[in-house]
């Protein structure tokens, strides 16, 4: 966790007041971000609404427990107005956000961090950055940024829809109704929330591996190796993204701190239980993907010498009867077995016999493949069905 050493605050034109919008405040296009505002009071159920500037400004002044969700802060670049701008400069006069943590928001390639501001130059808060799953595009993510103080939580995520807290309102309003329900409490149960979000996104492992599988057992080709290629990529890139997420979890559930209490320490600690289960089964994904890709490999390998060998010892049983044919039909004037009567049957008993010796040499030495024994699924198919209920050739 970092601490910010003191910094002098903008100084730049302030738009917007703790009690009402100024006038010449620029006006809010159509295309801001949704943003819904949750009340809590105490030992009831949150009352949810959506929310305006005029709303947002006047949070200061409420009593209640406050949970601020802003879905889908990234705003295309053709849009007339810069609503970012607006909504974010907005957030950090109202609640007093250092401005450090608006520009992580607004840049949004964050990995995850925790911050801790209490300079001066702000309202001391902590800030916490997490990339989530982006339920618009599988296999990608997208940041989380969570603001936590007293009474207040805001989370800001970047895509619209697909959000992963819904799922939890059923226990942050159980918690609600029995007055235990804090800020910290509410932080935790919504990192909690986008670490599950994780396993949501992710087939069972062994179902996904027997898929696979199969497919090895069926074909291997090049479509299949980039399947496996990307299914691995993408298991390293959310791999990639929730492995930090450790450090900020781990200091969550030890460190005691002014904004987390208790039971939010002990909510932050189970929710690191579940970021390192996710962790366990992306790199139990890709490790096995990769080990699938290599034997797919290995599977064509060895197939094409298969192949090769098959054809080896065709061309080695042609090589005599090609040799033999070749000498006699040199058309030589003086070759004795050309007037011969039985020279033709000689010559071709000659050639089966060459075969034949050839034929008794490579079984002895155990060269010999049966050309006609190659079907569908082949030998390595066969191998992994045993091998995958623990039966093994005999010698």
């Amino acid at each position: 966790m970092k601490t910010k050493s003191p910094s002098t605050p903008p100084q730049g034109r302030r738009f917007f007041n703790k009690s009402k919008l100024h006038d010449d405040a620029r006006k809010v296009c159509s295309q801001l971000p949704k943003a819904e505002l949750t009340m809590f009071g105490r030992g009831s159920k949150g009352v949810t609404e959506s929310a305006d500037a005029a709303k947002i400004a006047a949070l200061p002044a409420v009593k209640a427990l406050v949970w601020l969700n802003i879905d889908g802060s990234h705003v295309p670049k053709e849009t007339p107005c810069d609503a970012e701008h607006d909504w974010l400069t907005m957030l950090a006069e109202v609640f007093g956000f250092h401005e450090l943590a608006v520009e992580d928001v607004r840049n949004r390639r964050q990995r995850a961090k925790l911050d801790r501001f209490n300079d001066g130059s702000c309202t001391p808060h902590l800030f916490v950055v997490v990339r989530i799953p982006d339920a618009n595009h599988p296999g990608e993510t997208e940041q989380l940024s969570l603001f936590l103080r007293d009474n207040l939580v805001v989370t800001v995520q970047e895509a619209p829809g697909g959000d992963c807290f819904t799922k939890r309102m059923q226990g942050i309003e159980a918690a609600s109704l029995r007055g235990e329900l804090t800020a910290g409490l509410l932080a935790a149960e919504l990192l909690d929330a986008a670490v599950m979000d994780y396993m949501a996104h992710l087939p069972g492992p062994e179902e996904e591996i027997e898929k696979l599988r199969a497919r090895i057992k069926n074909t291997a080709s090049d479509e299949l190796i980039a399947d496996f290629h990307g299914f691995r990529g993408e298991a390293l890139h959310l791999l990639r993204d929730i492995k930090p997420l450790e450090d900020v979890l781990s200091h969550l559930a030890s460190v005691e701190d002014d904004f987390v209490s208790p039971a939010a320490r002990a909510k932050f600690k189970d929710a690191l239980d579940h970021q390192q289960r996710a962790v366990d089964t992306l790199n139990h994904l890709a490790d096995e993907s990769k080990e699938l890709m290599n034997l797919t490999l290995a599977m064509a390998s060895h197939k094409m010498n298969e192949v090769m060998q098959v054809l080896t010892i065709v061309s080695a049983l042609l090589i005599p009867p090609t040799l033999i044919a070749g000498v006699y039909g040199m058309n030589f004037q003086h070759m004795p077995e050309l007037g011969w009567q039985h020279g033709y049957l000689f010559a071709i008993g000659l050639m089966l016999l060459l075969a034949g010796i050839q034929i008794w040499l490579f079984v002895q030495n155990g060269w010999w493949v049966n050309p006609f024994r190659f079907k569908k699924g082949g030998t390595i198919s066969t191998l992994l069905t045993r091998g995958k209920h623990g039966q093994h050739r005999s010698p």
